[in-house]
C-alpha cells in the first residue's frame, strides 16, 4: 500500500490548497489608461484595464477585463462559482456566461475593504437577454490566448465555442431606482474579479463638469425588452 501525505502550508488548510490563491495585481499606466493584472487559477492571467486615470463628470469612461491563458497548451478550468464580491456583471444581465464580471464603487477602497454592494451602473428594467446556462462545468481555454469554450452538465462537447474572455463596457455614471447621476466629483473603485476568486483594483478620479458630453447609462451587450 503506497501512502499518501499532504502537508500544510503554515495558515493554510486542505481545503484552501484546492482554491486559486489570487497574487497581488501588477498596475502599470499605458498611454494615459491604467492596467491591473492578478494571476488566478491554474496560471490564468486577470487583466483589468481602464481608458483613463481620470475623467470630468458627465465624460464616459471605458472598461475593460481579459482572462488570458498564457500557456501552450490548453487550459481545462472546472467551473467554480467562488466569486470573491457580489454585483459583478458585464450588462444589465449579469455575468451572462463570462467566469469574469466588474464592478465599480464609490469611493476610495483596497482590495480589503470594498462595500457589499457596487454603484447600479446599468438602467434598471426588463432586458431580452442571451441564452444563459445554469450548469457550466468547465472551461477550455486555448493556448495563449483569452478564447475558451464552454462544457455544460458533464457533456463531453462544448455548448459554447470560442467565447472570448475579453468583456467592456463604457459607463459615465449610475443609477438610483429610475433616477440617472452623472459621477460626481471624487474617487472610484474599479474593480475585475473572476469565478475563481481573482480580481484586480484601479482607481480613477473624476474632476470637474465636462458640459459638452450627454449623460447616458452604461452601454452593454444586451438589447432592453419590452
Amino acid at each position: 500500500m503506497i501512502g499518501i501525505t499532504l502537508t500544510l502550508i503554515s495558515g493554510l488548510t486542505a481545503c484552501d490548497l484546492l482554491q486559486p490563491q489570487p497574487t497581488s495585481p501588477t498596475t502599470t499606466t499605458e498611454q494615459g489608461g491604467v492596467s491591473a493584472t492578478a494571476g488566478s487559477v491554474d496560471g490564468l492571467s486577470l487583466t483589468l484595464n481602464v481608458s483613463s486615470s481620470t475623467i470630468q463628470s458627465g465624460q464616459f469612461i471605458s472598461i475593460s477585463l481579459d482572462e488570458l491563458n498564457p500557456g501552450s497548451v490548453n487550459a481545462n478550468i472546472p467551473a467554480s462559482q467562488s466569486w470573491a464580491l457580489k454585483g459583478l456583471a458585464v450588462g444589465p444581465c449579469g455575468t451572462l456566461n463570462y467566469p469574469v464580471g466588474i464592478a465599480i464603487y464609490q469611493g476610495n477602497y483596497s482590495a480589503s475593504n470594498l462595500p457589499t454592494m457596487p454603484l447600479a451602473i446599468f438602467q434598471p428594467g426588463i432586458y431580452a437577454c442571451p441564452l444563459i446556462l445554469l450548469d457550466i462545468t468547465s472551461y477550455q481555454f486555448r493556448p495563449g490566448s483569452d478564447v475558451c469554450d464552454v462544457y455544460s452538465g458533464g457533456g463531453l462537447q462544448p455548448v459554447i465555442t470560442g467565447l472570448q474572455v475579453n468583456p467592456s463596457l463604457s459607463v459615465n455614471g449610475y443609477w438610483n431606482g429610475s433616477i440617472f447621476s452623472p459621477f460626481p466629483d471624487g474617487t472610484y473603485t474599479v474593480v475585475g474579479a473572476d469565478e475563481w476568486g481573482s480580481f484586480a483594483v484601479i482607481h480613477f478620479q473624476v474632476n470637474g463638469k465636462d458640459t459638452a458630453t450627454a449623460t447616458d447609462s452604461a452601454s452593454c451587450p444586451c438589447s432592453t425588452g419590452g
